[in-house]
């Protein structure tokens, strides 16, 4: 829900500065959603890296369980 009313703000802030500023104002704002993409897919890329790890670590925690459970039963 933050994402989305951010993102509205955004908009709203690149119309104005469009307006106002012209063509060198929409090169500035591009550039800058250049730069705020490259650091999204950044964190994505090290989310999803996390996640796949705490997945992997979740699955082996719950196989060794299973394993020991079925040991000691």
């Amino acid at each position: 829900m933050a994402c989305r009313t951010s993102l509205v703000l955004r908009v709203k802030y690149i119309q104005q500065c469009t307006f106002r500023c012209g063509i060198i104002g929409r090169l500035v704002i591009v550039s800058r959603q250049l730069i705020d993409m490259q650091s999204y897919v950044f964190f994505l890329e090290k989310a999803s890296s996390w996640i796949v790890i705490s997945l992997v670590t979740y699955v082996v925690m719950i196989v060794l369980v299973r394993t020991l459970h079925l040991q000691f039963a």
